[in-house]
């Protein structure tokens, strides 16, 4: 379910039963109890992201992800060679400081100078907690403006052993096994 949905659901929940006289008054006089009470509610939304591969004949890929974090939504694909997607899957469970799967637009020079796709997981904590940084773009049109493209970014939250199974589902999705992989977390 998307933000204004959720958005609308949990208005439409606490106005119901009410005269619409008495809406007017609650939305006017009650401002923070219902403000609150849609913070809870969006709060509760999961945030995952889900990736998809999408596979052509001569061993490059394509990473497709959607996303939904604190009630924003996202949409980004970057092309990749699939030895680089199983070498990010494997490095996961020996992380050390920071491991970066990107991709997008490259410059003349060879350089990323524009992510459309991007995953970053970092160690937050000792006591194994992780985070999962997700940058996702889209553009509407091939040969678009720079501010006509949609960005999303935003980070998961993760234990070891929700990181070492993202590890394991991803190195599935590359020798498909899987159709799509969704990490959920906190």
């Amino acid at each position: 379910m998307h933000y204004y949905e959720k958005y609308k659901e949990t208005v439409d929940e606490a106005l119901k039963g009410l005269e619409d006289s008495e809406k007017l008054v609650v939305l006017n006089g009650n401002e923070e109890s219902i403000s609150g009470l849609i913070s809870e509610r969006i709060a509760s939304i999961q945030k995952y992201i889900r990736i998809e591969l999408d596979f052509e004949s001569d061993s490059t890929v394509c990473v497709k992800g959607s996303a939904i974090i604190d009630g924003y939504s996202g949409f980004g694909e970057g092309w990749f060679n699939s030895e680089k997607i199983l070498s990010f899957a494997r490095a996961i469970p020996a992380i050390g400081d920071n491991l970066e799967l990107a991709g997008g637009h490259f410059g003349e020079d060879g350089k990323l100078v524009d992510k459309h796709f991007g995953l970053k997981i970092s160690e937050l904590s000792p006591s194994y907690k992780y985070g999962l940084h997700i940058i996702l773009a889209n553009q509407p049109e091939t040969y678009c403006r720079p501010e006509e493209i949609r960005r999303f970014c935003g980070e998961i939250k993760l234990s070891k052993l929700e990181l070492l199974k993202f590890s394991q589902d991803l190195i599935d999705l590359v020798f498909e096994k899987r159709k799509s992989v969704t990490v959920c977390g906190h």
